[in-house]
Order: C-alpha cells, then structure tokens, then sequence
C-alpha cells in the first residue's frame, strides 16, 4: 500500500489479516488519517486464491467473509484493492463444468463498488490464472 504523504499519514503501524488457515493468504491493512480533515480510513490490499475449480471457489468465499468480518471490525471507511482471481459471471471450469463465483456477487452485494466497472462499464470475463 502506497500513499501520498504531503496527503495521509499512517495512524498506526500496518496489519496483516490472516485469510485462511494457511500463511499464504493474508491481506495488509492500513490505517491511514487524512491530513486535511484528520478522519481515518482503512487500506486493505489483497490477493485471494486462484484455480477455476469448485474447491477454489469455495476457499476464496471463506477469504472474502474473512476479510469482511475484519472491515466491518475496523468500524472506519475501507478502501479494499483485491484481486479476486474470480469471474463476475459463470465459466466453465478445470473440469468443464460450469463455475458460478460467488465472491463477487458477496462483496458487492456488502455494499463494495468495483472501480474497474466504474471505469470500463463491466467486469473483465475473468482476471487471471
């Protein structure tokens, strides 16, 4: 997380946010006071599982309510950057079964606003794998 410092200062040192039950993913938060008006606000910069499988998909939705449970716990205005590794409507998996992903539709449904359908007017088909 990277900020402007003639803007924000950190009000406090950085979080790590275990994820799952695995040190791999985790996400860093940070608590940051605007200079101007000296509210706070939240940073949280993540990665979640990838794999176009059931089993995946399964484990990115028990990351995303992780790091929902965690926002709500910081009670402060939040700014999530995440790549979910998901797809905002069904594709055919590993197996060539259709996946329906859920994280999406859990974030967005919380009340979060993707910034890349702000921009471009719709979601990529997927990020990556």
């Amino acid at each position: 997380v990277l900020w402007r410092r003639a803007k924000l200062t950190a009000s406090s040192e950085a979080e790590v946010w275990r994820l799952s039950k695995s040190n791999v993913h985790i996400a860093l938060a940070q608590r940051l006071r605007l200079l101007e008006s000296s509210e706070e606000i939240v940073v949280v910069a993540t990665h979640l599982k990838a794999g176009l499988s059931e089993d995946a998909e399964q484990e990115r939705m028990l990351q995303a309510e992780t790091l929902l449970k965690r926002v709500r716990g910081a009670n402060l205005p939040t700014v999530v950057l995440v790549d979910l590794n998901a797809s905002s409507c069904p594709l055919r998996a590993e197996r060539g079964n259709t996946l329906e992903p859920r994280v999406y539709s859990l974030l967005t449904g919380r009340g979060f606003r993707s910034a890349y359908r702000a921009v471009a007017g719709h979601e990529p088909e997927w990020t990556c794998w």
